[in-house]
């Protein structure tokens, strides 16, 4: 079945919506956080990182009888516990010159009883920039009055309740093709100013372009051994299937009390097959501009290579055994395994009465009879709700407190990375002081100076260094 713009939106509309393991209990669960995110102007104008505005602008090469569609798709809150509900906003099929003349602009409002409802507009609009050449954009702005009564304390997670979540504008032509967003040599894709969302040509005929709130390549597609959308297309999906596979009982029946999109994901997930599983794990393709695929399927045995790549590329075949390097002794025998291990190994027969086909091998009764929990962890003594320390004093007899400010000082250490480079000699404000078991130091900071620091203290999202990357800034 081919793949239409509508698939990939909606593949990608979820992105960070809900995150392993799925439940509205845990921290990273308890507001949803994807890109794309359009504010109320409350909240909004607190802060350069937030938008109460949405912009895609593109170059588009077309015909005198071209016609131009825009489509906005979001979520918004619906009920408790952050659950979605799915809204869509389009602007029909229109003659391009229609679109010169004046702008089309749809206003809507969505929502419920519960929550309230969000208004807002979407307007799309085109520039001739020369003759079969013009500069489209589609905008999309949140124009929700947050109540006086919640307006005084309105921190993220009451924001979202007035917010466009997750929003993925898209823009198809019939009689014309874009030009690539990303082809910033183009000068006229220079001067396209995106706002908040990552556009990428989103069909091979490059009649249609996606916003997306994730980094996306050109024509991105759903691989074909994609068989859940697991909301976090970042991530590894065989893994995610495993953790699907082994969420505890009580897991389970948290999760059938939320968002019924989780629920069905939940289920398909815990249907995967073994032999699905498996074709999860990798796929290489190997592709060269302008020539067909040199590698499709993990199963050929041989590649026919277009030139110029044979010297290259001859066969994925190996003709002759490889050659030990010299001074090779061989490999060592394999040893028995200890009788205390032996309780570890996986048990290739199911036990008696089980369910199902979760495609893994159950564990064998030893030192571990099951993968769920029974009772819920015990919190050491002392611990509370947000961990930490709001003061700490060094060996060296520094002073730490939360709040407090510190120079990094990153290349005192062999081992340097970029991120050591662009943060050294900054300062920071300290947001965490946590130890650990043995006693090392960690402080989670805020970079002081970064347009985005609020946002990060807000929503807990911190970088962590040890006591020997910083120093004390005075007061």
């Amino acid at each position: 079945m081919t793949q239409t713009v509508e698939d990939l939106a909606k593949s990608l509309l979820y992105e960070g919506y809900a995150l392993y393991p799925y439940t509205t209990t845990n921290a990273k669960n308890s507001t949803p956080t994807p890109f794309g995110i359009v504010y109320p102007p409350r909240y909004a104008e607190r802060l350069a990182t937030t938008y109460d505005h949405l912009q895609v602008q593109c170059v588009l090469e077309y015909e005198p009888d071209a016609t131009l569609q825009g489509i906005v798709m979001f979520l918004v809150p619906s009920g408790q516990d952050y659950r979605a509900g799915e809204q869509q906003v389009t602007v029909d099929y229109t003659p391009v010159e229609f679109f010169v003349a004046e702008p089309a602009v749809v206003p809507f409002e969505v929502g419920d009883a519960t929550v309230g409802s969000i208004r807002g507009t979407v307007k799309m609009s085109v520039e001739v920039l020369q003759a079969g050449s013009a500069r489209v954009t589609l905008r999309i702005d949140n124009e929700t009055e947050v109540p006086e009564e919640a307006a005084g304390d309105l921190d993220r997670a009451r924001a979202l309740l007035y917010s466009l979540i997750s929003t993925h504008p898209m823009l198809r032509v019939k009689g014309g093709r874009f030009v690539s967003p990303l082809e910033n040599k183009d000068e006229r894709v220079a001067g396209c100013k995106n706002i908040n969302s990552w556009p990428v040509l989103a069909t091979e005929e490059d009649d249609a372009v996606l916003g997306a709130a994730i980094m996306l390549p050109e024509h991105p597609q759903i691989a074909p051994e994609s068989k859940v959308n697991f909301f976090d297309n970042t991530e590894i999906e065989e893994a995610l299937v495993l953790h699907a596979q082994t969420l505890s009982d009580e897991m389970l029946a948290e999760i059938e009390q939320q968002e019924p999109a989780v629920k069905e994901m939940i289920a398909r997930a815990r249907q995967v097959s073994s032999e699905d599983l498996l074709k999860m794990h990798g796929r290489l393709e190997m592709r060269e501009p302008g020539n067909e695929l040199l590698a499709s399927t993990p199963d050929e045995a041989t590649v026919a290579v277009p030139d110029p790549f044979v010297d290259r590329f001859s066969s994925r075949t190996q003709e002759t055994p490889p050659v030990a390097p010299g001074g090779f002794q061989g490999f060592p025998e394999l040893q028995a395994i200890p009788p205390e291990y032996e309780g570890l190994l996986p048990d290739p027969t199911p036990p008696a009465g089980a369910k199902g086909n979760t495609g893994l091998a159950p564990m064998s009764t030893g030192r571990f009879e099951s993968n769920r929990q029974d009772a819920p962890l015990t919190a050491p003594e002392g611990y509370e709700d947000a961990p930490g320390l709001t003061e700490i004093r060094a060996d060296d007899g520094r002073t730490f407190r939360v709040g407090s400010r510190v120079r990094l000082n990153l290349l005192r250490k062999k081992r340097q990375d970029a991120i050591d480079h662009m943060l050294n000699g900054k300062t920071a404000t300290i947001e965490r002081i946590l130890t650990d078991y043995d006693g090392t130091i960690h402080f989670g900071v805020t970079i002081d100076g970064d347009p985005g620091q609020a946002l990060l203290r807000e929503t807990n999202r911190f970088m962590f260094f040890f006591l020997d990357e910083v120093e004390v800034v005075p007061e």
